[in-house]
């Protein structure tokens, strides 16, 4: 009817025809009709006034325009309904429920006054009022499938996936079978926990799409959740079958044979992958890293990480980043030389990669070459003079060659530098603390010392170096065996800080346990060092064995330099200090 007096209306605008007929008869009846008429006319004009105003985002008038199409005719659901979205729109919630249910009760049969209604209880939860409207709709309008597609949605969204999945199957029947149909009652079987149901609809689909290798795909994982093994390797081989150039085949292979705890196939299969030249590179080293994290990687133990990146470095002989994994798990496993090369074949591939710089310094200072140190430190504190572990190294070059002072101001140049990494910052202290000694800056070298200590209170070596430097100076004799005991619990198998405890205790004059210290050191150090040979000797002439004493003297002198006093000692037999 409302269409009726949009036409009414345009015809009057256009043809300027009175609203008020021609006849000036004076007949009741007729009055009250063209009253009504008039009315209806005037509800028509306003209604179109406010589909303008709400078209325009002029909501306010809008509404107060619906309103007095409402009171022209009280019986206007059409400007009900609106008035519904409207207040739906800015969440009134209760009024807009109102004005849609008074639409309905005027208008019964139409399919957008119950869609809107069943909305709005679906916002305020009144979830079983909106299934009713819903089936009403699907009821009323049983080939519009949009009304099947939101009962099965709302069935879903309280928790009713028995009906959520009945309701699917009246849309499959009437659409066929397709892949949104299917994954939502795939996963509203696997909630009530129906896994063979749910496998079956993707089994469906498989047989109605055998070429699509999604497909295939996701029934494996299904099947791989529900532990349905076989059902997953049959997939998975169909994919292979499909397209045997298809590389992550290969991946998710090995993935499900590891799962099933056979490594050999899991390896064999991830060997085909990386040899596949369509999967890219950057996603070869994401799935070793994700099989292999970085303690597996570098594990010497570890030989199927290390084949891998074989493969790929022989695959990608010129890119840095294999490369220098495969320097890194050959410096882990300590075959210093073979990482060496490939991380000068890195550099000179590409001269500012820092990261095989650094490497190189750290592997050229294992192998103890100091010769290439000695070309490489300096270059690299040239190339990267931001980074502080170039300066580490070329100051360790310069304390090698005596040169104490050029040590000094590189330790002081990096020392700086570092950040937010505080063994590196403790191991500057640490050797500016020895060069400090070397420089006979003794307040210096302790500052240095203590500042390493702070940094680092678990680091052997430099509780080690500081303690024997000041029972060197007979000074702090207490802390210095407090930190010595401390360097010994936390290595206990290293000689050099055995030596070290033993010397405190002989400065202290605890030459019973000196003696018994250093006779530990001597057991685990095959090479013993001048100057461990010579404090035993001192040890044991403190305790009366002279002639004793002067055996690991002359032991001292055989092994090389000694103290100052050494020839002395051994010359005129008596202790010098």
């Amino acid at each position: 009817m409302k269409n009726i007096y949009y036409l009414i209306l345009l015809s009057i605008l256009i043809l300027n025809v009175p609203i008020i007929g021609i006849s000036q008869e004076s007949d009741t009846s007729k009055t009250g009709q063209n009253d009504q008429q008039y009315l209806r006319l005037q509800n028509a004009k306003l209604f179109v006034e406010a589909n303008k105003a709400k078209n325009e985002g002029d909501i306010a008038t809008a509404e107060k325009l619906y309103r007095n199409c409402i009171e022209l005719d009280p019986e206007d659901a059409a400007s009900m309904y609106e008035l519904a979205r409207i207040y739906v729109l800015s969440n009134q919630f209760d009024e807009a429920r109102r004005m849609a249910e008074k639409a309905i009760k005027i208008d019964p049969n139409n399919s957008w006054y119950k869609l809107l209604l069943s909305n709005i209880y679906k916002q305020t939860n009144n979830f079983p009022e909106s299934v009713d409207l819903l089936k009403q709709l699907v009821e009323q309008n049983p080939a519009n499938l949009e009304f099947l597609e939101e009962l099965a949605y709302t069935y879903s969204l309280i928790g009713d996936d028995k009906n959520a999945i009945r309701t699917l199957n009246n849309l499959e029947q009437k659409i066929g079978i397709n892949e949104q149909l299917a994954i939502q009652k795939q996963k509203l079987y696997q909630n009530l926990k129906q896994a063979d149901s749910s496998v079956l609809e993707i089994e469906k689909l498989i047989n109605e799409f055998p070429y699509e290798i999604r497909y295939y795909a996701l029934y494996a994982e299904l099947c791989l959740q529900n532990k349905f093994n076989e059902k997953a390797l049959w997939a998975y081989s169909k994919i292979a079958e499909i397209d045997p150039e298809n590389a992550y085949i290969h991946i998710s292979l090995s993935d499900f044979y590891r799962n099933s705890g056979d490594s050999i196939k899991a390896f064999n299969e991830l060997m085909l992958g990386f040899q596949n030249k369509s999967l890219d590179l950057e996603s070869k080293i994401q799935i070793l890293i994700s099989y292999y994290p970085s303690e597996k990687i570098f594990d010497e133990k570890n030989p199927e990480a290390f084949k891998l990146i074989s493969l790929l470095a022989d695959v990608y002989p010129d890119n840095a980043r294999i490369l220098s994994i495969q320097a890194e798990v050959l410096y882990q496993s300590r075959e210093f030389k073979k990482a060496r090369e490939l991380l000068l074949k890195i550099i000179t591939i590409d001269s500012m990669q820092v990261a095989s710089w650094e490497q190189l310094l750290i592997t050229e200072s294992a192998l103890a070459d100091f010769e290439s140190l000695k070309l490489h430190a300096p270059r690299a504190v040239e190339l990267f003079p931001g980074r502080p572990i170039p300066y580490l190294f070329a100051g360790m070059v310069k304390s090698q060659e005596k040169d104490f002072e050029k040590a000094l101001e590189y330790y002081r140049k990096g020392l700086p530098l570092v950040s937010n990494n505080l063994a590196l910052s403790a191991q500057f202290y640490s050797f500016l603390g020895d060069t400090y000694h070397e420089l006979n800056k003794t307040e210096a070298s302790d500052q240095a010392y203590e500042s390493a200590i702070k940094l680092d209170p678990e680091n052997s070596v430099v509780l080690n170096n500081y303690a024997y430097y000041l029972a060197l100076r007979s000074e702090k004799l207490e802390k210095a065996k407090e930190m010595s005991f401390k360097a010994v619990d936390l290595d206990p198998e290293n000689a050099s800080n055995l030596d070290t405890k033993a010397w405190v205790l002989y400065k202290l004059e605890l030459y019973e346990e000196a003696k018994s210290i250093i006779e530990q050191a001597m057991k685990i150090d095959d090479q013993k060092s001048a100057e461990v040979y010579e404090h035993y000797g001192d040890i044991l002439f403190k305790m009366g064995a002279n002639k004793q004493a002067l055996k690991q003297w002359k032991k001292a002198r055989k092994k090389g330099p000694g103290s100052e006093f050494l020839e002395k000692k051994i010359k005129e037999k008596k202790l010098y200090e």
